[in-house]
């Protein structure tokens, strides 16, 4: 009896049909595809991408943060890596925060690796207690893959408060996972959840993840695990 040797088999040099293995009996052949069903194989480039999407989503980035409310609107490319984060930040929202405050927004948009300038916030204008904040926000890692019925969102982000005034500060805050800070890189943090069959909706079922404050020149709390609302992302 002759024993099936892979070894035996050549590789024909095609990504997108999956690795040569030996069947005692159709002699040599390919596994297939090695993409889901909702994947495009990239033959030049030897990967598996989707087409770009938009996810729509009931919770937010910056549960801890003033001024941001759901929904927010995210694009993905062809590898469901963020293009840019439409964020729900708006005038109307900060002033629910600060009702008197002469304030500027910025941007309510934020791609991947940019630190953006987000808004600025003046309190008690010309008063003695006239206080400014203005928050930077960059999004170090933003990827959401899919497999079979689970999604898995990575994450790390990082927003810094910047207070000028009888108080003043700066309050650098990070939503990371796994790896306590100083060491670095910090490993991202993971949100899971199910994806429907027709793959265009996604229910957030748990989160790993921590969150901490530093005082920039001062000391860092003791990272905490994250614990936010859960919601669902809508494809568009």
């Amino acid at each position: 009896m002759n024993t099936a040797t892979d070894a035996r088999c050549s590789d024909d040099l095609l990504w997108c049909n999956g690795e040569e293995y030996c069947n005692p009996v159709s002699d040599c052949t390919s596994m297939g595809s090695p993409c889901q069903v909702d994947e495009i194989c990239n033959e030049e480039a030897d990967r598996c991408e989707v087409e770009p999407a938009t996810w729509v989503s009931t919770q937010i980035l910056f549960p801890d943060f003033a001024g941001y409310k759901a929904p927010e609107r995210y694009e993905l490319d062809g590898l469901r890596n963020l293009v840019v984060a439409h964020l729900g930040l708006s005038e109307a929202t900060l002033r629910e925060t600060w009702p008197n405050a002469t304030i500027e927004v910025f941007a309510t948009d934020v791609p991947l690796g940019v630190e953006t300038d987000m808004y600025r916030v003046v309190d008690d204008p010309g008063g003695p207690f006239e206080e400014i904040v203005v928050q930077t926000v960059t999004i170090n890692t933003f990827h959401l893959s899919v497999r079979g019925t689970t999604a898995t969102w990575e994450f790390d982000y990082i927003v810094v408060d910047d207070v000028d005034g009888p108080f003043g500060h700066s309050v650098t805050s990070r939503q990371f996972a796994k790896r306590d800070p100083p060491e670095e890189p910090p490993e991202p943090g993971e949100q899971t959840g199910d994806i429907t069959g027709a793959r265009d909706e996604i229910t957030w079922t748990g989160v790993d993840g921590t969150f901490q404050r530093c005082e920039v020149g001062g000391d860092c709390q003791t990272p905490t695990p994250l614990d936010w609302m859960l919601g669902t992302w809508t494809k568009e």
